[in-house]
């Protein structure tokens, strides 16, 4: 069966799949956080690419450290476009 079309839990693996970054970065409501953990519960193929994937992040946010603080003036510079 194609990777795509598993459906564990009421979620297909390209749905945990698009959200795998947002869900790794904490990003994702507690509703589909469960149920992509549901779905990494029933699926080992999207249980072994979440966690190279989550390493792979770890690894580079180790590796090129925090980013660098936005000055002042382009941050309200920013807040001044966004308001416009």
């Amino acid at each position: 069966m194609p990777l795509d079309d598993r459906n564990a839990t009421g979620l297909t693996c390209l749905q945990v799949m698009a959200a795998l970054s947002d869900y790794v970065d904490g990003d994702v409501p507690p509703d589909l956080a469960g149920a992509i953990e549901a779905h990494v519960a029933g699926c080992q193929a999207c249980a072994s690419f979440g966690r190279d994937f989550a390493r792979l992040l770890e690894s580079m946010r180790r590796q090129l450290g925090p980013p660098d603080p936005v000055p002042a003036e382009v941050a309200a510079r920013l807040r001044a476009a966004i308001r416009r």
